[in-house]
């Protein structure tokens, strides 16, 4: 059987709204676009994406990395919730 490569799905802004999520394990969240941060300590990440809020749960929850565009999360993420 021939191995089968993965695609990338990518969409634009447009269509697919004002941010970008990417998982890189449970210990590393990519987030791309425009965001809000509503609430933030060592076990919960509450942010604001415009039309949804996304609540990132866990243990050691905090942002590793930021740019004008984006940021990192790390932590031992447990959960992610879009509400």
């Amino acid at each position: 059987m021939k191995n089968k490569k993965k695609k990338d799905l990518f969409l634009p802004f447009e269509i697919s709204g004002n941010y970008f999520i990417e998982i890189i394990n449970n210990r590393e969240v990519v987030l791309t676009g425009f965001f809000e941060i509503i609430e933030l300590d060592k076990t919960v990440l509450k942010i604001n994406c415009g039309e949804k809020n996304v609540v990132f749960s866990g243990n050691d929850i905090e942002i590793a990395e930021y740019s004008f565009d984006g940021f990192k999360i790390k932590g031992d993420i447990k959960n992610i919730e879009f509400k």
